[in-house]
């Protein structure tokens, strides 16, 4: 396991995604998953008050699962992410982020998790509130002891920076923590099929984060196993979303690169977000428990910056095309 030093404590470079848990995951499934992830040397868990969610302000079954399973642990032995104000899931146009249904969520975390977050993060912006408004309501959290840090999730770099200065102007606690999508196969707002996230090249700058060293968080870090699904002609699946022509053809030369090194395509995409110069760590997540064991088996793999620059190169231009 690769470790970033952050916030004066080693974080592992690969956290465990538990946004299906009690869904499409199985309750059985999800408690194998955690406990073979902290066994070989995890312990982010990126959870959500919507994960699991029939709808907003009914229960989380990923909360609940995360936190029944974890509080028997020593606390200091691992790292809970959790997130709220997620729109509703039928009109993700309709902002959530309100005083009132963000008040609902956090307190609802708290309940499920059955412990105060690590981090708790905006799940979604409102642009229609100003970002230093926002940022004070989130340091009121930390000051009546319902999160330990905050962030955001999909937040653009322009939204981030308005809150950080003011935070550094009026002494307040500065966002430290950005979700985002990036992963080595690419996808767009359009594939994607949903207006309100942040697409590392599509409308996100990595030269951000490398300049700021924000840490940040990759959802979808393997890009649903596209590559690998193409490279072995494999059903898609959820994976569609991201059956663009440029990760056609770049699924050819990852798997040269595989090849060359012995391993998976899975553990390449990987080692492309853990590799990064930026302060970047990947969200693992699995269906199945053995195709974790094989994700984490493989997540010590370091491609040469010759091979990130050339991945990345060849990324950015079929992006662009």
């Amino acid at each position: 396991m690769k470790y970033l030093n952050l916030f004066d404590r080693q974080i592992p470079r690969v956290a465990l995604g538990c946004d299906h848990f009690g869904e499409t995951v199985s309750e059985d499934t999800a408690l194998k998953e955690m406990d073979l992830y902290l066994s070989m040397g995890g312990s982010v868990f990126d959870t959500a008050c919507s994960y699991g969610q029939a709808g907003p302000r009914t229960p989380s079954t990923s909360e609940v699962l995360v936190g029944r399973h974890l509080r028997s642990l020593e606390r200091s032995s691992y790292v809970i992410i959790t997130k709220g104000g997620h729109p509703d899931r039928r009109d993700m146009q309709v902002s959530r982020i309100t005083e009132i249904e963000l008040e609902y969520d956090i307190n609802q975390s708290l309940d499920q998790l059955g412990t105060v977050p690590d981090w708790w993060l905006f799940h979604r912006d409102n642009p229609d509130i100003p970002a230093p408004e926002l940022l004070d309501m989130a340091n009121s959290y930390i000051d009546r002891g319902l999160t330990k840090n905050i962030g955001v999730s999909n937040w653009s770099e322009e939204r981030i920076e308005e809150a950080n200065t003011w935070a550094e102007k009026h002494s307040k606690v500065p966002f430290t923590l950005s979700q985002i999508q990036f992963s080595l196969a690419s996808c767009t707002i359009d594939s994607w099929g949903d207006e309100t996230i942040r697409i590392m090249g599509c409308n996100t700058s990595l030269s951000w984060y490398e300049k700021t060293k924000m840490p940040y968080m990759c959802f979808s870090s393997q890009g649903r196993g596209i590559l690998q699904k193409l490279a072995e002609n494999r059903a898609l699946g959820r994976a569609a979303r991201f059956d663009l022509p440029a990760n056609r053809r770049l699924a050819v030369r990852a798997g040269e690169i595989a090849e060359r090194d012995g391993v998976s395509i899975s553990d390449e995409c990987l080692a492309f977000i853990t590799g990064q110069r930026s302060n970047s760590l990947a969200i693992a997540g699995a269906t199945a428990t053995e195709q974790l064991r094989q994700s984490l088996s493989g997540c010590d793999y370091t491609l040469s910056q010759t091979d990130m620059d050339e991945l990345a190169k060849l990324r950015g231009s079929l992006l662009s095309n």
